[in-house]
């Protein structure tokens, strides 16, 4: 637990006011199929705790990654992951295996914390919060298991 008393100081250094975004293309990037900056286009906007979530999940990988859960794409999302959120939002549409899209990545994961990330169910909502949730599922934030994803994410540099 010690270590989450530090991530809360990391946190709150991190924190502003308004969550800054970065728009970004995917393009052919290095050789490692990651976005470069000369690959920028204005196609995704991704705040910065999502690139985070890119950064832990993926190292900012595009396509078809599959994970050792049968997680899919840059996001690394579930199947069961996919259907709360189309569930909680059916305009989404498609099928799970879009998710090898890092854009329809983003809108699966932005529902997914919209329907489990709230007041209601979790109090003040933080990036801690959203982290723990996205790795262990709806109740992941209380989670003991879901602190060492909390950490990662604190080592994340901002974008």
């Amino acid at each position: 637990m010690a270590g989450a008393v530090g991530c809360a100081v990391i946190q709150r250094e991190y924190q502003k006011p308004a969550e800054p975004t970065m728009t970004f293309g995917l393009g052919s990037g290095d050789r490692l199929g990651v976005a470069t900056v000369a690959d920028m286009e204005p196609s995704y906007i991704m705040s910065d705790f999502e690139f985070k979530i890119w950064t832990i999940e993926t190292s900012r990988g595009h396509g078809p990654i599959w994970g050792d859960a049968n997680e899919l794409g840059p996001l690394q999302i579930t199947e069961g992951a996919w259907q709360d959120a189309i569930e909680h939002r059916p305009e989404i549409g498609g099928d799970w295996m879009d998710c090898q899209d890092l854009g329809y990545s983003l809108k699966i994961m932005r529902s997914y914390l919209d329907r489990w990330a709230t007041v209601e169910r979790c109090g003040l909502v933080t990036d801690q919060i959203k982290s723990r949730i996205w790795n262990g599922g709806p109740d992941g934030h209380l989670k003991d298991s879901t602190w060492d994803y909390w950490m990662k994410f604190c080592h994340v540099p901002p974008m």
